[in-house]
Order: structure tokens, then C-alpha cells, then sequence
């Protein structure tokens, strides 16, 4: 890395601290642990679908759960002492019938080429009146336009770049359930209840190269979260829903 790019990315950091971090800004992390925080409880069996290499979230809430089991197409790197783990694909999931009373999943719905698909099998893993809690990329938002609108090599190359990402860690984006109305239609074809979908920015993370880029980003952020209009252009999307209690619901 060059000493000009050096100076960029410290600067970035430098702005991110002031507008962010010392304003205690909650960003995607905080909000997805606050809302598991909210359905796990000691005598949950929780399923991380798409848990990771090294199932982060998982080894967070295992100590405070029943049961804490994660499944990722990559090879996982479990310890004795860790939680449960398998790779598997989600739309195959190697359970039986209603054995969770939470699934949460991060970062996967919009790789998905068959979204509902992956809900019916969720639904189907859900003991009655389970809870699902998903945390993707808005479809609208410029991060996730400028990905759609470019080639996967493109993407490989670049956010090892601009982020603390590998290139084997970056995958084909799809963006199926990846609006409110695409999500909402695409749960309840699985068979779930939505109960919430909010709508959440972060810090201009892709734009960490530049100060001037990521002041932009801070005055685009700043709009879209203040404007309620706008909250369709923000960057993250939370969803709950619930697997109804009897047939009839």
C-alpha cells in the first residue's frame, strides 16, 4: 500500500471514529445481536444458517442458550469446547421436522436463487411459533445497485480492497428477497408470518479509500436515516417473522 492510500484509509478512520463510534452510532453488528438478544432465552435451540468459518454469533450466545447449532457451505473451524456445526446447504438442511425456536441468519438472503425455497425449509426446521431473524443488504442501496449492475470478477476484486475481506469470502449476489415487498412476498411463500422489517444505514464502509467519498457518504447516510420517505434507500434490512402457532393461523 502506497503512503497516499495509507494517509486516505487512516483519515477515513479518523471520520468514522468522530461521526460514528463516539456517538455510539449502532451499526448492523449491534443491531442484529440486539434482536437476538430480544428471542434467545436458556432454554432455546438456536440455528445460525450460514453461520460462517469460525460461526462468530454463535460462539456469542452458546453459553446463554440450550442449543446453538450452525450450518455454512464452507468447511467450519469448530473447537471441542464450541458450538455444534455442519456445512450444509440451506436449502437442504440435514434436520428433523420443528427441532428450533430460533433461526437466525446473516448475510445470506441475498445470494439465494430461490428465497422462498430456503423459507419453506426454515418454516419446516421452526417448532410452532418459532422465530426467523434475517439481517441482508437492501437491494437499493448503492453498494448493493453498484454490485447488481457489475460482474462477480469485478467484486472479487475490488472489496478485498476497500474492506477486511479475502476474495474465497466474497460470493455471487442475487438480491431475490432483497426489498420489502420481495422479502414479505417471498416469507410468506415459505410459509412465515412477518412481523417486522425495519430499514437501518451504517458507516460508508465501501468508501474507506477516500475522505472526500466517504464524507459524501456520511452527508447520503445522514438524508436517508433523518427522511423517513427515504428509508427504502438505506443500506440494511432486519426482518422477524414467526411460524404460525397452529395450521389455521
Amino acid at each position: 500500500m502506497t503512503q497516499g492510500k495509507a494517509r486516505a484509509k487512516e483519515r477515513c478512520a479518523e471520520l468514522r471514529a468522530r461521526y460514528y463510534d463516539r456517538v455510539g452510532y449502532p451499526g448492523p453488528l449491534d443491531r442484529y445481536r440486539q434482536a437476538i438478544a430480544r428471542h434467545a432465552r436458556s432454554d432455546t435451540a438456536v440455528l445460525d444458517a450460514g453461520c460462517g468459518a469460525t460461526m462468530p454469533f454463535l460462539r456469542e450466545i452458546a453459553p446463554r442458550v440450550r442449543l446453538a447449532v450452525g450450518v455454512d457451505l464452507e468447511a467450519l473451524r469448530r473447537e471441542p469446547s464450541g458450538p455444534l456445526g455442519c456445512r450444509a446447504n440451506v436449502e437442504r438442511l440435514p434436520f428433523r421436522n420443528e427441532v428450533f425456536d430460533l433461526i437466525i441468519s446473516m448475510s445470506v438472503i441475498e445470494h439465494l436463487e430461490n428465497p422462498a425455497r430456503v423459507f419453506r425449509e426454515f418454516q419446516r426446521l421452526l417448532k410452532p411459533g418459532g422465530t426467523l431473524i434475517i439481517q441482508t443488504p437492501n437491494r437499493y442501496d448503492y453498494v448493493s445497485m453498484i454490485a447488481h449492475l457489475t460482474p462477480f470478477s469485478f467484486h472479487r476484486w475490488i472489496i478485498p480492497r476497500v474492506m477486511n475481506r479475502e476474495e474465497q469470502d466474497v460470493f455471487p449476489t442475487r438480491y431475490r428477497a432483497n426489498t420489502r415487498r420481495d422479502l414479505t412476498r417471498a416469507m410468506r411463500a415459505g410459509g412465515l408470518v412477518p412481523l417486522e422489517i425495519l430499514f437501518f444505514n451504517q458507516y460508508p464502509a465501501y468508501l474507506m479509500f477516500s475522505p472526500l467519498a466517504f464524507r459524501l457518504g456520511v452527508v447520503y447516510e445522514r438524508m436517508t436515516t433523518r427522511i423517513r420517505s427515504l428509508e427504502w434507500l438505506r443500506g440494511w434490512i432486519l426482518a422477524v417473522a414467526e411460524k404460525p402457532r397452529s395450521s389455521s393461523a
